[in-house]
């Protein structure tokens, strides 16, 4: 199991095509659940500002696919810690 940085996370959606290319060959021969991304990994993709509500919506859904030992974070909480770290 690869445990995915945030960085890696945020590369693949902003379409980096060699991430997604690693990441579609080791789902084929692992299976999806062959990643992860820790709790403060979530927090820090999610934390972009520039996430609509919708945006931030469908990411949560797609970060959940990775999540399987992590708790989910209320997108309140998140917009909640941001404010710590201005």
């Amino acid at each position: 199991m690869y445990l995915l940085d945030s960085n890696i996370i945020i590369d693949f959606l902003n379409g980096d095509k060699k991430i997604g290319n690693w990441m579609n060959k080791e789902k084929s021969i692992h299976g999806l659940f062959s990643f992860a991304i820790s709790k403060v990994g979530r927090i820090e993709v999610l934390s972009d500002k520039r996430l609509t509500e919708k945006q931030a919506m469908e990411l949560e859904k797609f970060l959940d696919l990775y999540c399987m030992y992590c708790t989910p974070f209320p997108r309140q909480l998140i917009l909640s810690l941001e404010l710590y770290c201005i």
